[in-house]
């Protein structure tokens, strides 16, 4: 038995009360003895109690009009009826109310333990289950609110990361700006040429920063939008070239890390080509063009420039020429962490291949 249960006896024969509650204390139960039924609702108002022993007639109140009082301020309790007066119709009547068992007197206490103990045990249970749902509720209702804290974290991070590319864009189309206007003001062609393609990249970066902050990604760019909008604009600045631009881009997403060097690839081999690939004597619309594409090659990524233009001399060795432009590109391949090749012949055009493996968010 556990002493810590606690057993209520309500009934107005006192002499019975207190030999059954010496009974039960003996079987190691805490017992409360009433003889009335306001003594009882106060007893419980007081104290939680696992079991009530109620008479079915007290002196101020039926036990069956009780019951439901009881109940209502404790309703784990598990009441069980005594009655010295039997009738099947009594014990319908309490069953209905919410009574747990119904004795007879005089009692066959015994019987009535085991009773008494099977109610504790499952006022026990339902208890257990109640404090396990409430720990869950309580878990559920931390977790949510640690999930909101995350999601308005995540949120003032997207704001602040949406500033920042919108800053850096801005800052990048200033330099941009501000070398088109050295390179209108100064007179030597070579110098002009060098302030052109230093703006040309620093616009392709900021490309990709205006797009991540139109977009609802903000640590990854897709391809064939970006790489569409930066062939547009390097064609806008070659307006007198007819020179057709074909772009053949996969939907492939990209990590900023490899967006960038991908476009500023791009950017250098399409301004190469469309400066270098076509002479006056091969201009022809629609019959010369630069084909951009970026395609999946197995487990990595493929991005090639390639034209039908004049290529490149006879002779000519990639190792032996050391430009801006070239060098530009062998640090943005290793960057990605692939390889590339170039492949020409006189007045068959030039093609140039990057392969890398995309790196993970």
């Amino acid at each position: 038995m556990d002493s810590s249960s606690a057993i209520l006896i309500i009934d107005d024969n006192v002499d019975f009360c207190l030999n059954l509650e010496h009974f039960l204390v003996q079987q190691e139960y805490s017992v409360l003895s009433v003889f009335a039924a306001d003594t009882a609702l106060e007893a419980l108002r007081n104290q939680q109690y696992d079991v009530a022993l109620l008479d079915i007639r007290l002196a101020d109140r039926e036990g069956t009009d009780l019951l439901p009082a009881l109940l209502q301020l404790q309703p784990d309790l598990r009441v069980i009826i005594m009655t010295g007066y039997a009738s099947l119709e009594t014990a319908i009547r309490a069953i209905q109310r919410g009574a747990y068992d119904y004795f007879e007197k005089p009692l066959d206490l015994n019987k009535l333990v085991i009773s008494v103990q099977n109610a504790i045990d499952e006022v026990c249970l339902v208890r257990q289950e109640k404090q396990l749902l409430v720990r869950l509720q309580q878990e559920l209702l931390q977790r949510k609110q640690a999930e909101q804290r995350m999601e308005a974290a995540l949120a003032e991070k997207e704001v602040l990361l949406k500033e920042i590319h919108h800053r850096v864009k801005n800052n990048l189309l200033i330099v941009s700006s501000l070398l088109a206007l050295s390179a209108r003001i100064v007179k030597d062609p070579q110098a002009q040429r060098l302030f052109w393609e230093s703006q040309t990249r620093a616009h392709a970066m900021a490309r990709v920063h205006q797009h991540l902050y139109r977009s609802g990604d903000l640590a990854r760019v897709a391809m064939p939008e970006y790489l569409r909008e930066l062939v547009d604009y390097i064609r806008e600045s070659f307006s007198a070239r007819q020179v057709q631009v074909i772009l053949d881009v996969a939907d492939v997403v990209l990590t900023v890390n490899d967006a960038i060097p991908c476009g500023l690839i791009t950017n250098e081999l399409v301004c190469n080509a469309l400066e270098h690939g076509f002479t006056g004597d091969t201009m022809a619309p629609c019959a010369n063009h630069v084909r951009v594409a970026f395609q999946p090659a197995g487990n990595q990524l493929e991005l090639s420039v390639s034209d039908n233009g004049v290529g490149l001399p006879s002779g000519w060795k990639l190792e032996e020429n050391q430009t801006l432009g070239l060098e530009l590109i062998r640090v943005l391949v290793d960057q990605l962490g692939g390889s590339w090749s170039l492949e020409s012949e006189p007045d068959h055009g030039t093609t140039v291949c990057v392969r890398f493996s995309p790196r993970a968010d």
